[in-house]
């Protein structure tokens, strides 16, 4: 279970949270955390910092105001409080990071996918060609004419058909191969995560102060 912090102050004012920049005030919504201490840092215009550490718990809602030195003016409620206002959040900040698409593993798998379907039929034109080679060669000679293995024809259908079999053989592994890489790249197309989304919601009480970072998946 995560916590929820709000931020509020002056407009435009860089946050970072444990020093990754979330985005500028104002926010839409609370940002999620995980509960534990978190460092919440604003930069206003003119380059003047604000620090204030939070320590939520689980499914606590924390409030802060990043134009206040102290965390002083936090304030957390949880969300089974019972007869205790909570902080309004309508405009405190959200930040959302969407991935800009598939995964790059997708496309390298279509990729070779593709690459292991065209070399795969290059092998079965071998194959055809090596068997009409060796069916050529069948035809043009007398019936039992490969009675002595050492005859130089015998050795020459014996290398047609060794090859045919051999690129029948390669490209069928190709075949194979392409299919189980398409099917990995269509898996990861509609399984891998698009939506990652860092959450702060702020809130206050005389016991205590915290925030709450979470990421969707």
């Amino acid at each position: 279970m995560t916590a929820r912090v709000s931020i509020g102050g002056a407009d435009r004012t860089r946050v970072l949270v444990d020093g990754i920049e979330v985005g500028a005030l104002p926010f839409s919504e609370a940002v999620d955390m995980l509960p534990g201490r978190h460092q919440i840092v604003g930069v206003a215009m003119n380059g003047e910092k604000k620090e204030i550490e939070v320590d939520p718990a689980a499914g606590q809602l924390v409030t802060i105001d990043i134009g206040q030195p102290h965390p002083s003016h936090a304030i957390v409620v949880t969300h089974n409080d019972v007869g205790r206002k909570k902080f309004n959040h309508d405009n405190a900040p959200a930040r959302k990071s969407k991935a800009t698409g598939p995964p790059a593993i997708t496309w390298m798998m279509a990729g070779a996918a593709l690459a292991a379907t065209g070399i795969g039929f290059a092998f079965v034109v071998d194959a055809n060609a090596k068997a009409d080679q060796a069916n050529s060669i069948r035809t043009s000679n007398q019936p039992g004419f490969c009675n002595d293995r050492s005859n130089p024809t015998c050795v020459q259908l014996q290398s047609a058909n060794d090859g045919a079999t051999t690129s029948s053989a390669i490209s069928t592994g190709l075949f194979i191969s392409a299919g189980a890489l398409a099917a990995g790249a269509v898996v990861t197309w509609f399984v891998w995560p698009r939506d990652r989304s860092f959450r702060v919601t702020p809130a206050v009480t005389h016991e205590t102060v915290g925030a709450r970072v979470s990421l969707p998946f």
